[in-house]
This record gives structure tokens, sequence and C-alpha cells, in this order.
């Protein structure tokens, strides 16, 4: 009996454990054919969102004929369009949105943001501050950044060696 009850006590330790990590953005606002796929799943394990979910770092999100809203607190929050597709990574310097295809509509509050957001694609990292700003990804690897308010936004690509700050421009 003992034996049971300390085999029992560490599975739901490590059940607890794997359940419990940290939360960093959450899905709200769906509307539509919205599906997340949870960090460590088989890759065809998408499972559809019907009510606002609680997002991890690792996770990923697709829209279908649906939209929804990426939202992190008061800090910031991210229309997704239909047809995209996004994973959410957080570390301890950014918090990073994997762009991988479609359009996010961003606004990200200046003054409660605690680190950095960035929108990170194959071609391109563009790094936000708080502004209202639009992001688009094509499957042709096309990366357009369309700033909607006056704010700061640096756009990066190491490869080509090319760096802009958007903060100017309007």
């Amino acid at each position: 009996m003992k034996k049971f009850f300390v085999l029992s006590a560490l599975a739901v330790f490590f059940c607890v454990g794997v359940v419990r990590a940290e939360d960093v953005a959450s899905i709200e606002e769906i509307q539509g054919e919205v599906f997340i796929l949870s960090a460590g799943s088989e890759p065809d394990q998408w499972l559809p969102i019907t009510e606002n979910v609680a997002v991890q770092s690792g996770d990923s999100i697709r829209t279908a004929e649906g939209t929804c809203t990426l939202v992190y607190g008061d800090q910031a929050s991210f229309k997704v369009i239909k047809q995209t597709r996004f994973t959410v990574q957080s570390n301890s310097r950014t918090h990073d949105i994997w762009l991988t295809l479609g359009k996010l509509q961003g606004k990200v509050d200046k003054n409660k943001v605690v680190k950095p957001f960035q929108v990170v694609t194959p071609n391109a990292v563009a790094a936000v501050r708080g502004t209202d700003v639009d992001f688009d990804f094509t499957e042709e690897g096309g990366f357009s950044v369309d700033l909607q308010d006056e704010g700061p936004v640096q756009v990066f690509n190491e490869d080509a060696d090319m760096s802009l700050d958007l903060s100017d421009v309007k």
C-alpha cells in the first residue's frame, strides 16, 4: 500500500509539472475555424478552439476561415486574420510571434510593455515596443510591415545586413 501511494504521488507530481507550464498569452474573440497545436504535440494534433484558451510558449495557432485575438494581458493584442499560422515563444528578453503565414494586426501599449514584442519570419524580424502595426507574411516569402500609428518599430534582416527603423516613417 505504501509503495502504491508513493508511486501515485509521484505520478501526480510529474503530471502537474507537465500541465502547469507558464501561460504567456491567451486566444480570445474566436470566430469561425481556429486551431491550436500544443507545444510538444504531434504535428497532426491540431485541436479546434471554440472558447478562450491560455497559450504557452511553443504553442502554435492557425486560422482557417476564422479569426481570433492573441492577447498578452493589458500589454498587447494581435488580431489574427483568416488563413494565418504562427507559434508563440517567450523568453526572458522578448515575446516572439513566429509568423509562418498570414496577417496580424498588433496593438502594443508602450506604457505597459515589460519586454519587447517581436514578429519573426524566415526573412526578417520586426521589434515592436509600442504602437499599432500590421504584419503580413505571404507564401512567396514577402513580409510587409504597415505602421498604423507613430511608435517604435525596427525591422532587421541579418542575412542581408539590413536594419530599418520605422519610428520616424509616416
